[in-house]
């Protein structure tokens, strides 16, 4: 997002690192874990995807995000989805006000 203050230009941009999901639990108590991918939104679109990640509940995603954010929003979230469950489900969730992230 992009403003004019006085002629200064106010350029917001974000970048995230997605590492590793530890001890995430699955219905049925799979111990081998489930195939699962995350994704990034702001509020509630998505505006990032990993690649789904090997069968784990400890599973590796090594990616990083960077990009100019497009408009105002409140809430940054990410979520971790089964890919494996139909319909898809998102087994976790964090979301960080705009105002707490530095």
């Amino acid at each position: 997002m992009a403003a004019r203050v006085d002629d200064v230009r106010v350029q917001e941009s974000l970048k995230i690192k997605i590492a590793e999901a530890k001890d995430l639990q699955f219905r049925g108590g799979s111990a081998n874990g489930r195939e699962t991918y995350c994704t990034v939104g702001l509020d509630q679109e998505e505006i990032f995807r990993t690649a789904p990640a090997e069968r784990s509940i400890n599973p590796l995603y090594s990616e990083e995000f960077q990009c100019e954010i497009p408009r105002h929003f409140r809430f940054l979230s990410l979520y971790v989805h089964d890919r494996e469950s139909r319909p898809e489900k998102v087994i976790n969730k964090v979301s960080i006000k705009k105002e707490d992230l530095k």
